[in-house]
């Protein structure tokens, strides 16, 4: 539903996913592995760049029909939808305010993240590595705290859940 970004303890991109995976250029400067039917289409001339095998191979069908015939029979279709659940009216399962954060006695990593997740929202959290995506993940399940902002599960501050209460609730897994 939405792709989240990092880069140096930033969220660099929040949205759907298609807009930037179908951009190669910005996903190699984010530091993120272009699509790679996003760069055959790309390479192709295919534009409007589309977001599915079956489409990339269609298109390319038209630009370049003897090349692409070739290739016709191993297309397939990948499963998945890039559209973004509506967010109005939907109560957040997560809340993020404002985060700072870093390791004990060692600078920030995390600076100002702000981020709302609404229960059935999926998200992937992508950057490179450094960039505080384990940081952030740690906060979320109570194993680190902040030195500003707050975070909330359920409406209700991370800090005050016991770990074995807040493991009930949220969980990481690597």
């Amino acid at each position: 539903d939405r792709l989240l970004v990092m880069d140096a303890g930033r969220i660099a991109y929040d949205g759907p996913p298609g807009p930037l995976l179908a951009d190669p250029a910005r996903c190699e400067a984010l530091g993120v592995p272009a699509w790679p039917p996003a760069s055959a289409a790309l390479a192709c001339g295919v534009a409007p760049l589309p977001l599915d095998v079956a489409s990339v191979a269609d298109r390319i069908r038209l630009v370049q029909p003897s090349r692409a015939r070739a290739r016709d029979a191993t297309t397939r279709a990948v499963p998945g939808s890039s559209a973004v659940l509506p967010q109005s009216g939907r109560i957040p399962l997560i809340e993020i305010d404002e985060l700072t954060s870093g390791h004990p006695g060692g600078p920030d990593v995390l600076h100002g993240i702000s981020l709302r997740i609404a229960r059935g929202e999926s998200v992937a959290l992508l950057g490179q590595n450094g960039s505080g995506k384990t940081s952030l993940a740690k906060h979320v399940v109570g194993l680190m705290r902040a030195r500003a902002g707050g975070i909330r599960v359920g409406g209700r501050p991370v800090a005050s859940y016991g770990m074995a209460e807040l493991s009930r609730e949220v969980g990481y897994v690597f």
